[in-house]
């Protein structure tokens, strides 16, 4: 992408891949990125840096994370290790057994799912706080 004519004048280059995002950030410019949620958050960037990814994972979307984090996002050194990160991180983060948490085949939340009879969380608003903790020390 940098050996295309209109990148030799460009100040910065983000590419958004369904919230995989790959970035550069040339001499002199900042790139800033947020990500949503209660907790909100974000980075900012300044130039000149190499290629750099973030990707979240978890609950949303339509990874249907074995884990119940409902978001893990992650700064890699390229989009396609912050992603793949993002999702082990994501589904690392469980407690089997804990109180409150319902699993059901992947094809009752998304009859399309390729996951099929493999068992994923609900939403699990209502578990105890003890067992986040532990599923959060567990990523």
């Amino acid at each position: 992408m940098l050996a295309h004519p209109h990148a030799a004048t460009a100040s910065k280059i983000s590419v958004n891949n369904g919230g995989d995002i790959a970035f550069w950030t040339g001499k002199g410019a900042v790139t800033r990125a947020a990500i949503a949620g209660p907790e909100g958050g974000g980075l900012v960037l300044h130039g000149p840096t190499g290629w750099r990814g973030m990707a979240t994972s978890g609950q949303g979307g339509r990874s249907l994370s074995p884990g119940i984090a409902d978001s893990v996002t992650v700064l890699g050194n390229c989009a396609a290790t912050a992603d793949v990160a993002a999702t082990l991180i994501a589904g690392a983060v469980d407690c089997a057994g804990g109180a409150g948490i319902e699993r059901v085949p992947a094809r009752d939340i998304d009859p399309d799912s390729d996951l099929g009879d493999r068992l994923r969380p609900l939403p699990c608003r209502n578990s105890a706080r003890a067992d986040r903790r532990r599923a959060c020390r567990r990523g």
